[in-house]
C-alpha cells in the first residue's frame, strides 16, 4: 500500500520528483484504470452472442473496426502530425470513445430484441472512429515521453500493472456473471468498465506533454505517393518490417473471430468459463510480462522476435486440435507467457524503424496496411467455419501463422536493440 501511496503521490506533483518521473508515474494510474474498462470489452463477443448474434456478425465485429482504422489512421494522423499541441486533440478523442461505451448499458432497455445484437456491434464499431486521433498519435506521443533506454521497463511495467487490474477485475466479473441474470450481469460489468475508463481519462489529463519539435518548427508533411516511394528508397528497414509484419499477421488475424465461436458453439463454453479463460490469460500474461523485461535487455529484440512469433502461431492449431475446454486453459497460458516478449520486441522495433519527426503517419501507414487485412481475413475465417467448422479454421490459421512468422528469421530487420542499452 505504500508504494502505491507514493505512486498516486509522484503522480499529484507532490515530493522531489522530477517531470519524466511524474509522467511515468502518471502512465502506470493510467493504464491500472483502464484495464477495468478492458476488462469489460473482454465479453464483447460471449454478449454479442448471447443477444443473438450469428457467425456472420462476429466476423464483422472483429472486421469493421480493421476497415475503420485500415481507412482512418492516416487521415487522422494528417491531422495529428500537423499540430504542435496534439495531446488536448487526442484526449477528445479518447474521451467520446470512452462515453460511448455507456450506450452498451443501455441497449437491453432501449432497443427491441431482434436488434439488439446488431445496435452493440454497431456501437462498439462506432467507437473506433471516435478514437482515431487518440489511436494515430498516442504511440508517437509515448516514443517521445518515454527515453528509449526505458522503454523495456516502462511497457512492460505497464503491461504487469494492466494484466493485475484486469485479473482482479476477472475475479469478480466471473462470479457475478454467473450469479446475476441476463443481461443485467452484463450491464454492470460495462457500467463499472466505462467508469474505469473515465478515471483513466483524469489520470491521462494531469499529464503535461510537450509541444512536438517537429510539428512546432513547421516541418511536419502530408503522406502522399511521394513519401510512400521515399519511405521505399529511405527506409528500407521499415519497408521490411511491414512486410514481414503483414505476412506474420495473416494466420492470426483468419484466427481471430474463430476462438469465441469455438467455444461456444463447438464446446458450448459458459460466461463463467469465458471469465475463467480471460483470467487464466491474464495471470499468464503478467508472468510474460515479469518474464520479458528480463530477456529483452539480455538478449535484444530481433533475436527473441524471430524465435517467439512462428512460436505463438501455435495457438490456434492446439486450440482447433483439442477437444475440451480444460486443454484449451493450459494452451491459452502457455500462449500468453510467451506472448509478452514477442509484443514487447515488436513494439519496440516498430518505433525504432519509424523516423522520430514523421513517426505518427509511420505508424498510421503501418496499422492501416495491417488492418486492411484485419479486415479482410476475418471473414473468411468465418467463411471457413461455416464450410469445414471452426476447428479446422483454427488448425489452418495456425498453421499459416507459423510459417508467416518464420519471415523475421528469412529476412530479418536489421535495427539496434534499444533495450539492451544501459538504463541509468
Amino acid at each position: 500500500m505504500t508504494r502505491v501511496r507514493g505512486l498516486y503521490e509522484v503522480a499529484l506533483g507532490r515530493g522531489p520528483y522530477d517531470a519524466q518521473e511524474r509522467i511515468i508515474a502518471l502512465l502506470y494510474l493510467d493504464i491500472f484504470a483502464a484495464s477495468i474498462l478492458a476488462a469489460a470489452v473482454n465479453f464483447n463477443g460471449a454478449f454479442a452472442l448471447r443477444l443473438g448474434a450469428s457467425n456472420a456478425l462476429i466476423g464483422l465485429m472483429s472486421a469493421l473496426p480493421a476497415l475503420i482504422t485500415m481507412l482512418g489512421m492516416v487521415p487522422a494522423s494528417a491531422v495529428i502530425v500537423r499540430r504542435g499541441a496534439r495531446w488536448p486533440v487526442m484526449l477528445r478523442s479518447l474521451f467520446a470513445t470512452r462515453v460511448l461505451l455507456f450506450g452498451v448499458v443501455l441497449i437491453p432497455w432501449l432497443v427491441p430484441a431482434s436488434h439488439q445484437a446488431v445496435v452493440l456491434v454497431g456501437l462498439l464499431t462506432f467507437r473506433f472512429l471516435t478514437v482515431l486521433l487518440f489511436s494515430a498519435g498516442f504511440d508517437s506521443v509515448l516514443a517521445d515521453i518515454v527515453p528509449p533506454r526505458l522503454r523495456a521497463q516502462v511497457f512492460s511495467w505497464r503491461n504487469i500493472l494492466s494484466t493485475a487490474a484486469v485479473i482482479i477485475a476477472l475475479l469478480l466479473i466471473r462470479p457475478w456473471l454467473q450469479w446475476a441474470p441476463f443481461p443485467l450481469n452484463y450491464q454492470v460489468v460495462y457500467l463499472v468498465g466505462g467508469l474505469g475508463g473515465l478515471v483513466s481519462m483524469w489520470f491521462l489529463t494531469r499529464m503535461k506533454v510537450p509541444p512536438t519539435e517537429q510539428a512546432a518548427s513547421g516541418q511536419a508533411r502530408r503522406f502522399s505517393l511521394a513519401t510512400i516511394g521515399e519511405a521505399v528508397r529511405e527506409r528500407p528497414q521499415y519497408v521490411r518490417f511491414l512486410i514481414n509484419t503483414m505476412v506474420g499477421n495473416l494466420g492470426a488475424f483468419l484466427a481471430t473471430p474463430l476462438y469465441i465461436i469455438f467455444y461456444v458453439r463447438a464446446l458450448h463454453a459458459s460466461d463463467a468459463w469465458i471469465a475463467s479463460s480471460t483470467l487464466v490469460a491474464n495471470i499468464a500474461a503478467m508472468l510474460g510480462f515479469v518474464i520479458a523485461r528480463r530477456l529483452l535487455p539480455r538478449f535484444g529484440e530481433g533475436l527473441l522476435l524471430r524465435v517467439t512469433w512462428p512460436l505463438t502461431g501455435l495457438l490456434p492449431l492446439l486450440i482447433g486440435l483439442s477437444g475440451s475446454l480444460h486443454a484449451v486453459l493450459a494452451i491459452i497460458f502457455w500462449y500468453q507467457l510467451v506472448t509478452p516478449v514477442l509484443n514487447l520486441s515488436h513494439y519496440n522495433m516498430l518505433l525504432d524503424v519509424c523516423p522520430q519527426g514523421q513517426r505518427p503517419t509511420y505508424i498510421s501507414v503501418f496499422s492501416s496496411l495491417n488492418n486492411a487485412l484485419a479486415f479482410v481475413l476475418p471473414m473468411v475465417g468465418v467463411a471457413l467455419a461455416d464450410t469445414i467448422g471452426p476447428a479446422a479454421g483454427l488448425v489452418i490459421s495456425g498453421a499459416i501463422w507459423m510459417v508467416g512468422g518464420l519471415l523475421f528469421s528469412l529476412w530479418p530487420v536489421r535495427v539496434a536493440d534499444t533495450s539492451r542499452s544501459p538504463v541509468r
